[in-house]
């Protein structure tokens, strides 16, 4: 059964890349049913080039209340079964909505998924018309387990798509959340529902150096650590019967932010993270830094 696709945009000051974003959207293969951009208060001129494409996209403005509100916003005015969120600084391969959708169109049991996807810098360009096609007898289709999304529930946003009801049956990104929304999201959705990762490289994932990520240094990892405990708190009998797993999991955290404070040559407060990583489960890593803060 044919399924209908919202495309969700939140956009803030995207004046430079938002038409490089909504090109990649117009030059899908498979049309989106409908495109929700949505301005988290621009003072640039984003709003005057969405103006330009009215008669293609849904234009919703906002007083600036982050990237989770805007998204729960655009979600709450589409109307597709299924959601593809892009940011406006990245872009998608021109089959990226067809072979996606195609999944869930397949397997009524599918809830999300996401795709590859190439990580380039901002001043590199990308020409949709020279991506190599993608032949549908080469797409490589996994279903991980929900213990590996654990460990690793960086899903890219700008490669996930999912079915909008279950999307608001679980509320959405959570708006309390400045960083790690995403990752919160993820291990909600993931946790009942089943998750299909296409491993074919689907979208560009712009760079940005002066992205909330970038700046935040290890903030992001702390964040992650808040969701990984809020996460157990809710559901007691997998924390329970998973503490290996959990331990593993903020292990990693506690490695990634041990490993960011030696960058920022805080050696002290980088080894009492990582021997906080190592007690929680050494790792060759985790143990290689924790040397590395004595020399």
């Amino acid at each position: 059964m044919m399924m209908s696709i919202s495309v969700i945009v939140p956009t803030y000051n995207s004046s430079k890349t938002i038409e490089r974003a909504l090109q990649s959207v117009f030059n899908q293969s498979r049309p989106a049913d409908e495109i929700i951009v949505i301005d988290d208060g621009s003072s640039d001129c984003t709003i005057d080039i969405l103006n330009k494409y009215k008669e293609k996209i849904v234009v919703v403005a906002q007083t600036n209340s982050g990237a989770a509100a805007a998204r729960n916003r655009a979600v709450e005015r589409s109307s597709g079964d299924l959601i593809a969120f892009l940011d406006s600084d990245d872009m998608w391969h021109p089959q990226k909505l067809e072979i996606q959708a195609a999944v869930f169109e397949n397997d009524a049991s599918v809830g999300i998924s996401s795709t590859g996807f190439y990580t380039i810098a901002e001043h590199e360009i990308v020409r949709e018309e020279n991506a190599s096609p993608v032949d549908k007898t080469d797409i490589a289709i996994r279903a991980p387990q929900f213990n590996k999304i654990f460990l690793s529930p960086f899903l890219a946003t700008p490669t996930v798509m999912l079915k909008r009801d279950i999307f608001l049956s679980k509320n959405g990104f959570d708006e309390s959340l400045t960083t790690a929304e995403d990752v919160d999201l993820w291990l909600r959705f993931c946790f009942t529902e089943k998750y299909i990762l296409i491993k074919n490289q689907l979208c560009w994932v712009f760079a940005q150096a002066n992205s909330l990520t970038s700046r935040a240094t290890y903030s992001p990892f702390l964040a992650h650590l808040d969701v990984i405990n809020s996460f157990c708190q809710n559901n007691k009998s997998f924390a329970l019967e998973n503490q290996n797993l959990i331990n593993a999991s903020k292990s990693l955290i506690y490695t990634c932010i041990g490993s960011s404070l030696i960058c920022k040559h805080e050696k002290f407060a980088a080894r009492q993270q990582l021997l906080t990583a190592i007690k929680l489960k050494p790792t060759f890593r985790s143990i290689y830094l924790f040397i590395k803060t004595f020399i």
